[in-house]
């Protein structure tokens, strides 16, 4: 990692292989970012951009809904005799 973006410029740190650095930007020939909080600026060809590995959450659970059950309304009278008897089909007993 270099002071300046520049192969001449002073050394600011020695980056391992695969180390993970954060880049904050990148040019053709250059990136900046930092490294053990150290920054610098780094070859672009020396920089490959993995990031870490993203883990998809799991699917929604499958719902599967039943068609509604629509039912006819009921016309009638659930209670009891209401009235005089006095009406067409009255039958005295």
């Amino acid at each position: 990692m270099h002071r300046a973006p520049n192969p001449n410029s002073r050394v600011v740190q020695t980056i391992p292989p695969n180390a993970q650095i954060d880049i904050e930007n990148c040019g053709p020939d250059w990136c900046y970012g930092s490294w053990r909080h150290l920054f610098g600026y780094v070859p672009a060809f020396a920089v490959a951009q993995g990031g870490s590995p993203m883990i998809s959450p799991p699917p929604p659970p499958l719902v599967v809904a039943a068609p509604p059950i629509i039912l006819e309304p009921t016309f009638g009278w659930g209670g009891g005799y209401v009235g005089g008897g006095w009406g067409p089909g009255w039958h005295h007993w």
